[in-house]
């Protein structure tokens, strides 16, 4: 473990050889799936997905968002215990650039969206905790 509180070279070794990747941020509740399969018409592609049940779940998924292309054998999975800027702070969205951009992809076109409504939902997920909404309870409450 490092001071993220994860083995980054366990995630670095995944991000460099999974077909997908399902990066799982524990803030967010809610998945960053990254498919780097590219065949034909297909480019890879990332996207935000809520919290699977299951491993099988997450397969159909994967099945479902690529029907032409063959199940992967496997689907690496990280648990991200902190935030989304925290991804960029230990490298790994850098360690994930690098592969697309080795592969002939751009970054950005690939990844872009899928960060950005990652942060925006953790934001979401931030703000709901101060308001003490549905699933917080706040600590102390305005007066007046």
């Amino acid at each position: 473990m490092d001071e993220f509180g994860v083995d980054l070279e366990r995630i670095a070794r995944l991000v460099d050889r999974a077909k997908v990747l399902d990066v799982f941020l524990e803030v967010v509740g809610k998945s960053l799936l990254i498919d780097f399969r590219a065949a034909g018409s297909d480019h890879p592609f990332a996207t935000v997905l809520p919290k699977a049940s299951s491993r099988r779940e997450r397969m159909r998924t994967v099945k479902a968002l690529r029907p032409s292309a063959p199940l992967p054998d496997r689907i690496g999975s990280v648990v991200w215990p902190r935030g989304v800027a925290a991804l960029s702070e230990a490298g790994v969205v850098e360690r994930i650039e690098r592969r697309l951009t080795l592969e002939g992809f751009d970054p950005q076109a690939v990844l872009g969206e899928a960060l950005e409504q990652l942060a925006a939902d953790e934001r979401a997920v931030y703000q709901s905790a101060v308001r003490g909404s549905e699933g917080f309870q706040t600590v102390w409450e305005r007066k007046g």
